[in-house]
């Protein structure tokens, strides 16, 4: 393989390796996302807690206290589910994001060996040249010149 297709791999794999990325911070919102919601419930029913008081709690208990509180364990077991699936699908692109960021470092290693390699190559060839060059140049001088 010569260092032209391994740079096309490496330009493959560094887009591969950008739309996992991409997905991954995008799985990672939808989870901040979903733990907000969560996080709202609960400071609501905080701060319920703290605002019911006297007979204002009574007349509440008596009247939407049990749809409310049905309503919101409904709402947070909905909210659990959709973070675990979501927690679930984050680590799957996470596993795949690491596998394309390998094979990216990994192309962009071996791209770099390369093209070491072949100005190496390229220079020891020329230095042959010279040095052919050279001992062309003394065995066509006559001696006493």
């Amino acid at each position: 393989m010569d260092v032209t297709q391994l740079a096309d791999l490496q330009k493959l794999a560094k887009a591969q390796f950008d739309r996992d990325a991409t997905e991954l911070r995008t799985s990672v919102a939808a989870e901040t996302r979903l733990q907000a919601a969560l996080d709202a419930i609960a400071e609501s029913e905080a701060r319920r807690a703290e605002a019911l008081t006297g007979d204002l709690a009574v007349a509440f208990a008596q009247t939407g206290e049990a749809l409310w509180q049905t309503w919101a364990e409904a709402r947070r077991r909905e909210l659990l589910m959709a973070l675990a699936n979501q927690r679930a699908v984050t680590e799957t692109i996470k596993q795949r994001a690491r596998a394309s960021f390998g094979r990216h470092s990994a192309l962009g290693a071996l791209e770099t060996k390369l093209r070491k390699e072949a100005l190496e190559e390229a220079a020891r060839q020329e230095t042959e040249r010279l040095v052919e060059l050279e001992v062309h140049k003394r065995w066509m001088t006559p001696p006493g010149d």
